[in-house]
């Protein structure tokens, strides 16, 4: 039986990472394996669409851990945890509170991050350019709103500081200036800070179907499938075996799993504290009112992003691993504080959605070479920002593939650092 490149999921990351080794080697030997891959139901498309390069900050901050501690108590705060998946987090807590506490970590993470943003924009344009996919890229920008002047202050010398630091575009609105972007806005909110450098993607899912339909075209192999086991040998993966028993050569793996790829490391043997947040978000198809931009409603803690779907409103997230029943009563709560900046809109009708973001306590993502197999690789754990860093995450996997100098030093990324 053929040998073939085998990526595990065919989510935004391992569709990048079989779009750009098509580039180099023949499509035909690479082929994709999922549980449900046309179903457009996952973290690449249940999301808020930001394609934020200038978004480095990791999570794992003792500010993040005091916003936490106030909200957990609060079952409609921006944050849950359902308490009877504590013991099942515990190991993604230690390595978040080890690493919020170093002020060494986050300068580290910061670093590293920016390195890969650097890249992440121009990645995306190499593989899109002259498809039409480059044109779901948003040109608008994004605007956060305030209700209050002192917490718009507190922000512009706080967060907005990095982004300038760092030669992004980042203004403060008037209100005349604010009423001309958001002419249907409340008359109450007249605070504003507008970042045009953080774009959004107008329909993740359509992204998502159009990089499988370039595969297609090219012949890259996309095929339902639930991976079930690894037959290795001494230093290298020869086969995945699927549930229906069914078995699979690989010449080389890629495990590009989301969420889902921590079983699969440890079948590897490598440990990697990969947990899910639970990002839920509703489409509003017909919601009537003019919205060019993403918004950052900055005190309620949520986005709206207009899409060719309709306005989407995100961001709110639940710590509850990846089995249990959405409460999608957190979808209804961003419903309700919406008309608070937009008191006309039509929230009649609304499709609800949960994506699983992987998400890696430390704030780097999983890139990288397997510890013991010299063919398995791993693409995973991007949490906020798959959807902007998963073209470049695609090509420095090539390039490990193909024994190509990497665009930037992957050590920060490597999974022996949970070693």
């Amino acid at each position: 039986m053929k040998k073939n490149t085998v990526i595990v999921g065919a989510g935004i990351i391992g569709s990048y990472c079989a779009l750009q080794l098509a580039e180099t080697r023949d499509p035909s030997s690479i082929m994709i394996v999922d549980r449900e891959p046309f179903a457009y139901n996952n973290a690449s498309c249940a999301n808020m669409g930001g394609f934020a390069t200038c978004e480095v900050r990791p999570l794992a901050s003792l500010h993040n851990i005091w916003r936490a501690i106030k909200w957990l108590p609060n079952p409609r705060a921006p944050l849950a945890l359902r308490l009877r998946y504590l013991p099942d987090l515990l190991p993604w807590l230690h390595v978040f509170l080890k690493s919020a506490v170093s002020r060494r970590h986050f300068d580290h993470v910061v670093r590293a991050q920016q390195a890969l943003m650097k890249h992440a924009s121009s990645a995306h344009i190499e593989r899109l350019n002259g498809t039409g996919l480059e044109n779901l890229i948003s040109q608008e920008g994004t605007v956060c709103l305030y209700k209050n002047e002192k917490r718009r202050t507190a922000d512009w010398n706080s967060r907005w500081r990095l982004f300038r630091e760092q030669g992004f575009d980042c203004h403060r609105l008037s209100t005349d200036e604010l009423r001309a972007a958001l002419p249907d806005l409340s008359s109450r909110i007249q605070y504003a800070i507008q970042v045009p450098d953080i774009r959004y993607w107008k329909e993740p899912q359509s992204l998502l179907s159009g990089l499988h339909n370039l595969l297609g075209a090219r012949g890259v192999d996309i095929r339902p499938g639930e991976v079930t086991g690894i037959r290795r040998t001494a230093r290298s993966v020869a086969a995945l075996t699927l549930s229906d028993e069914d078995e699979l050569p690989c010449s080389d793996l890629i495990i590009a799993a989301g969420a889902w790829s921590k079983s699969l490391c440890r079948e590897l043997g490598d440990t990697v504290p990969l947990d899910t947040e639970r990002g839920y978000c509703t489409s509003l198809p017909d919601a009537r009112v003019r919205i060019n931009h993403l918004l950052l409603l900055v005190e309620d803690d949520f986005v709206a992003t207009p899409m060719h779907s309709g306005l989407r409103l995100g961001g709110t997230v639940e710590l509850a691993g990846l089995d249990a029943a959405p409460d999608f009563s957190r979808t209804a709560l961003m419903t309700e504080q919406i008309r608070t900046y937009f008191p006309e809109i039509n929230t009649d009708d609304r499709t609800d959605m949960i994506g699983f973001r992987p998400s890696v306590p430390d704030g780097l993502p999983v890139i990288s070479r397997a510890s013991t197999f010299d063919n398995a690789y791993f693409a995973f754990g991007h949490g906020h920002v798959g959807m902007t860093q998963s073209a470049i995450t695609g090509k420095l996997i090539a390039q490990l593939i193909t024994g190509e100098n990497t665009d930037i030093d992957l050590r920060p990324f490597s999974v022996g650092r949970f070693s």
